[in-house]
């Protein structure tokens, strides 16, 4: 089933293969209507294959300095609450420990391992550059959203474990709705400390792309 969809996943590159063929484009990445063509796509043949920076050899960053930046910003983006992650992992692998037998969280605590010290070590770009290091960043989002469901986790066994079931003067309803409101409070803490700097209100960079073209 995981390799069905794992193929399942790559199956826009199909599009890729077959949109020459459909639409004809005026600039693309390269002729992919053929085999060569498409493998020399896939395989990025022209940056260099599972190499994301194709620069300056002595400009590229170390996977020790990329671990150190993803755990800072992992550490700032979640209001410094992903250590409860940690709580979440245990919880998810507690069916593995039990029943060993097929078990879905150690198969995703295997692909955040892969992806955060493999593709980390592959997007060798330089982080003292503000472009590249925009782009770095980018890549935090996929086990970011790994690290959330497992803190989602914890923090659910946290409430379940010591607050609902000490809290037996609590109404009903409270105690029903705990989860909510600490997921309601992270929320609007998030949009209070950062509306600010992604408000995009002012930002005119698609009407000036627009009437450039139309120029």
């Amino acid at each position: 089933n995981l390799l069905g969809f794992m193929l399942l996943g790559l199956s826009p590159y199909i599009q890729t293969f077959l949109s020459p063929y459909i639409h004809q484009h005026k600039y693309s990445w390269g002729d992919t209507s053929t085999i060569r063509g498409f493998t020399k796509h896939f395989l990025r043949e022209e940056y260099g294959t599972f190499q994301l920076y194709s620069g300056n050899i002595n400009d590229k960053s170390n996977l020790t300095d990329k671990l150190i930046l993803y755990g800072e910003r992992l550490m700032s983006d979640t209001l410094y609450l992903a250590p409860i992650a940690i709580i979440g992992v245990f919880v998810s692998l507690l069916p593995c420990f039990r029943q060993r037998g097929k078990n879905i969280g150690l198969f995703i605590v295997i692909v955040y391992l892969i992806y955060v010290l493999g593709f980390f070590q592959l997007t060798n770009l330089p982080l003292h550059s503000p472009l590249h290091l925009g782009v770095m960043l980018r890549f935090f989002m996929q086990p970011n959203a790994m690290v959330c469901m497992w803190m989602g986790i914890g923090i659910a066994y946290i409430e379940s474990t010591f607050i609902l079931s000490s809290s037996s003067s609590s109404s009903t309803l409270i105690r029903k709705h705990c989860w909510f409101a600490h997921l309601l409070a992270i929320c609007s803490l998030q949009i209070f400390l950062n509306y600010n700097m992604m408000n995009q209100y002012t930002n005119d960079h698609f009407k000036k792309y627009a009437e450039a073209i139309i120029e």
